[in-house]
Formats: C-alpha cells, structure tokens, sequence
C-alpha cells in the first residue's frame, strides 16, 4: 500500500475539453532526452537539492496509478513531467515557508493516524516506510509541508473571481459544439465469457443460444441477465443507462443502435464474449440547453479559472526563483 502523497494543487474537469485543454502542448517540441543513468541530484530551486530519489518516488507513484512501467516512448516526457512537478512543489514548500504558514498540529496528527489506519499493522506501516526509504518524521514533515500548500492554494482561489451566470452564458454561446449530445440508446445486456478452447467456447455459444430462446419468448429480461451475465451489471437487470455510439466497442454499439426499444437483438461477439442485448430506450440527438448544463459549466469553469489562477501563480514564482536543471 503506498504511502505517496499527492500534488495538492492537482485539479481537473474533462468534460467541456475541446474549449478549456492548453494547446500549448501540441506544440511544443519534444522532451529532451533523459539519461539513462541519472545523477544524485536532479536540480537545484534556490539552492535546495531535488535528488534522484525525490524523482524516483514520483515515477513509482505514476506507475502505480498508470498500473504499470512508464513506456519507453514517453520516458522522456513522463520524467521531463515529473522534474517539473518536484520543482513547482519545491517552489510552493518555499513560499510557504517565507510566509510563515505552519500547519494545524492537531490535523496534522490527525492524517497521521488516517495514513496508519490503512494497514493492518504497526509493522505493515513500517515495513512500507522503509520501502520508500522514509520514517514516520519524515512523513509527518512532508505531510505538514503539503498541508502548508494546500491551505496557501486555497487562499490564493479566494481571490479568483466567481464565475457569474454571464460568463457562462458567455462560454455556450462561443462553443456550441461543446454542448451537443448525440443520439443515445438505453440498453441491456447479458454476457457470456468463453472459455480458451474451442469446446469451452461451444459451451458458452449453447448456453447464449438456450438464454436468447427464452428472452424470446417473452422470459423477464431483466431477471435473465441477474441468473446468466457474467457483467458487472447483471445485479441490476443488465442496465447500462444511457450511452452514445461511440462509448461502446463497434460491434456492440452497431447492434443496440439497429434495434428499436423493447427489441432483442441476436447474439453478438465482441471482445469482451458473446452479447445478448436489449434496447429499452431512445434519445434523439440534441443542443443540450444552457439551463440544463448551467450547474456543471459553472463548476467546470470555476475549476479552470482557479487552475489559470494556479498557473500564473507558479509562474510568477518561477521568475523569481533559480532553478538548475542539471540533466
């Protein structure tokens, strides 16, 4: 179980993306190449080391949210990435240092015992310590230093404008493609995994063949799929809710879309077994109307208004900081 903190000042919100992604990445040039063998000391912010180890504990962190090793294409990029991560938290550890911020002692003993409480043990917390080549001091330390930027953070939003209903306004009526909703179905499914060998896979086509029988003849969908999917939504009957085209692999998607509601399609094989599947509902495409999406597009640019914020606050300390990258 890993100990790895988190960027405090991490924010996202993809889901109006075509107007509020940075372009600047797609053309920028490519990372400069890292060496294979790095030095103990990555770089230097005002003279404070960033070490090796400062820059491994944050590639394993990717990794373990990524579910494995970091490419060999994008290593460049990822650690690139990284480096510059461990510099914008240095910077931020700095500033809160010179003004002063300390953290609440009693919070900080507080999440102490919520990072203990998430192993067994005593010795479990130890032992993933020292995996990480840290004590329970240092982690404290560290913990205290993320507490400090993040309260700094979160003063530094208050001084961010609200968003007001004008602005929103404003962003729907200059994106309009933003706001469009394909044409959606609501469908059910029961799913059949087969087995490696081909006498395995004729089993489980006879057992689809015999359920679609039923369903045919009228049998409660619903309490077909509770007995015989092998999907995550079988304890409800199935249902998928509601879903565009393109949110499902091509052969499935292709035939929930040529059914009308209340039909039952034939088997269908995908990638992930064998489909049976019923549609149940229809939406026609549409402009979703500002009313509807008001309460997420505020949060939305309420959310990258503060991350512009966040940016332009890391810049500025970066032009007033030395910062040596020495790889």
């Amino acid at each position: 179980m890993a100990l790895l903190l988190v960027t405090p000042f991490s924010t996202g919100c993809k889901k109006y993306s075509l107007a509020a992604q940075n372009t600047q990445a797609a053309a920028a040039e490519p990372a400069k190449p890292v060496p294979e063998t790095l030095p103990d000391v990555i770089a230097r912010v005002n003279g404070e080391e960033v070490t090796k180890k400062d820059l491994e504990k944050v590639i394993a962190q990717i990794e373990t949210n990524a579910g494995g090793p970091v490419p060999a294409d994008k290593r460049n990029e990822v650690y690139r990435g990284a480096i510059d991560r461990l510099v914008d938290m240095r910077l931020l550890a700095q500033e809160v240092k010179a003004r002063g911020l300390t953290p609440d002692a009693q919070q900080l003993d507080t999440e102490m015992k919520n990072i203990r409480g998430r192993f067994p043990s005593e010795e479990e917390f130890n032992k993933a310590l020292a995996a990480q080549n840290m004590t329970a001091e240092k982690l404290k330390t560290e913990l205290g230093t993320q507490t400090g930027v993040r309260k700094m953070m979160e003063a530094e939003a208050q001084s961010v404008p609200p968003v007001t209903d004008a602005d929103c306004k404003d962003f729907y009526d200059k994106n309009p493609n933003e706001f469009k909703q394909d044409e959606q179905v609501r469908a059910s499914h029961i799913l059949f995994k087969g087995g490696s060998d081909e006498e395995a896979k004729k089993k489980t086509r006879a057992t689809a063949e015999m359920v679609l029988k039923e369903a045919q003849s009228g049998k409660d969908f619903g309490e077909l799929a509770k007995q015989y999917s092998t999907d995550g939504s079988a304890p409800k009957g199935g249902d998928l809710g509601f879903f565009e085209k393109d949110r499902m692999v091509p052969a499935f998607a292709n035939a929930a879309f040529a059914l009308q509601p209340g039909q039952i399609s034939d088997i269908v094989e995908s990638e992930f077994g064998l489909h049976i599947i019923k549609v149940t509902d229809r939406k026609a495409a549409e402009t979703l109307p500002l009313e509807k999406v008001a309460p997420q597009l505020k949060q939305f640019l309420t959310k990258k208004r503060q991350q512009e914020h966040t940016q332009a606050f890391l810049k500025q300390l970066r032009s007033k900081a030395k910062i040596e990258v020495l790889i």
